[in-house]
Parts: structure tokens; sequence; C-alpha cells
């Protein structure tokens, strides 16, 4: 059996201490829910690595619905906890929460991690931009807000300067409005998407009041689409106008061809899958 050696291993009890560790040591990363990180030392990605384990920190977990109707998510908040949310304005939260890997991977994935590894194809980050979600990172400097539309630099890179460190993602309040998240996989829906689509919708009857979309895994960052929202405000919830939104949306991504997909079959992906999402959040 192949042994991981990570050279080193720390438990801090505080914020203060764990960003003084990641700033001392050379190759220092977070270790929380570690489902990509052991895949990562498996192969041998991270032969240097010093493990900063931020689990024993209090206040870093649990989700907390406040009294303007905003929510709080822990950053060590499990993606099993969030799937079995009972939150009609999070539907586009639980449905990807739901599709994301096994079950034993649901069970110790964080919402944190999720987010903070800066994946294009992050089944989370999406259905986060559309409910204008911020993250709240603390640092050598103290505590930093971040809209997760602004967070993502590219694939793998994200807006976390050294020493920061991801601890809680802020909801607003949604005002009744409604969400869903479509995604297809290679082989079945917990695979790593080819191509996903969340949908957030403020309906007033069947008018759009409000509308937020964002594609995941066809651009080199979780990508809003205001064009598309542009295409749906202030329309009437149909078949006639979800296609011409699904059309510019398809329209507003920028995929590549990989092992995954082609960029051509990623295109058509979104158009289907924003129809999807449309329909699943006009009926909520």
């Amino acid at each position: 059996m192949q042994r991981i050696r990570p050279l080193g291993y720390t438990e801090p009890r505080t914020l203060q201490e764990a960003s003084a560790l990641l700033l001392e040591h050379k190759g220092a990363v977070i270790f929380a829910g570690g489902t990509d990180l052991m895949v990562a030392l498996r192969r041998k990605k991270l032969e240097n690595a010093f493990l900063v384990n931020i689990k024993h920190i209090p206040g870093l977990s649990g989700i907390r619905r406040n009294a303007d109707g905003s929510f709080d998510i822990g950053a060590l908040t499990t993606v099993s906890e969030l799937e079995y949310l009972d939150i009609p304005e999070l539907g586009a939260l639980t449905a990807a929460s739901a599709g994301l890997g096994s079950r034993s991977v649901r069970n110790r994935a964080t919402i944190g991690g999720n987010v903070g590894r800066a994946s294009p194809a992050s089944d989370l980050a999406s259905p986060l931009i559309v409910l204008e979600a911020v993250a709240a990172v603390h640092g050598p400097d103290g505590m930093r807000s971040v809209p997760l539309s602004r967070l993502f630099l590219g694939p793998g890179k994200s807006d976390l300067r050294p020493g920061e460190i991801l601890t809680a993602i802020h909801i607003p309040a949604q005002n009744g409005s409604r969400g869903w998240y479509a995604k297809r996989g290679r082989t079945c829906g917990c695979d790593c998407a080819q191509a996903g689509v969340a949908v957030q919708l403020l309906l007033d009857g069947d008018i759009i009041r409000k509308a937020k979309i964002a594609l995941t895994a066809v651009a080199p960052v979780p990508l809003p689409a205001p064009l598309a929202e542009a295409v749906l405000e202030d329309g009437r919830v149909g078949s006639e106008l979800f296609t011409k939104a699904a059309e510019q949306a398809a329209a507003e991504a920028r995929p590549l061809t990989d092992f995954r997909a082609s960029a051509d079959y990623r295109r058509v992906l979104v158009r289907t899958l924003t129809l999807q999402s449309l329909a699943a959040a006009s009926r909520r």
C-alpha cells in the first residue's frame, strides 16, 4: 500500500494561529474535508505539503438563518448537510449538493473546500454566484468580504491571499426567489460536470422580475451569464422566452475541449441545462 507522507501536520485552535502557520511554512495547505487534498497527495502533487488542519477551530461549521432572511454557512459545513436543506430559496445549492460526488465524498467534502479550490467545474460555485453570495475571509490583516462572482481568477486560482482562510459564506435574503441547478457528467449525475447551469428567478405572478444565471465547467472560472439574464428580466414565463435565454447562455459560454467533452458538446449542454433549470425554478 502506498503511504502518504506529508512533511508536517498541525492542528491550530484559532484563525490567527492558522493564518500564521500558513505564512510560516513553505508548502502549507489547509486540510478540512480532504477529498481533493488526499488525491493530490497520493498522486505526489504535494510531496512537500505541510497540512494545517482547521477542523478544531470553533465557529466554522453550521447553517444559520438570520432575522433579515439572509444565511450564513460555515466553511466546514459538509456538502451532505447542504443536500438536505428544506429551504426553497436555496434550491440551486441543494440540487448541486445532491449531485456532488458519491455519498462518502459528500459526507467529507466542505463548502469552503469546494469553493476555495477554484475549480471551473465546482458544482457549488455557480449556485452561490446566482444567490449573490459573499465569502468571509480571515487573514493576517483581519477579516474581509469577497463576492463569489469576483473570487475566482482562473483554474485553481482565487482571490485568496497568502495566509487567508475562507471562514464562511454569506447569502443575502432572496425575497422569495427560487432556483435550480442542473448538470451533466460523463457517466452519471454525480460525476464531475461536463457542464452545469444554476438559475435563480424572482417571479411576480408569471413575470420574471429578476434573473440570475451562472455556468459551470464552460470557462476558466464559474461564469455568470448577464446577457441571458437580460433576456429573461421583465419577460413572461414560457418556453419561447426560456429558449431565447438558453441560446444566449450557450453563446456566452467559453468552453474548451478536454477528455470530458468537446467545446461544441458543452455549448449544446449549456442550452439544454439552462432550459431544465429555468423550467424547474419557475415551478418551485
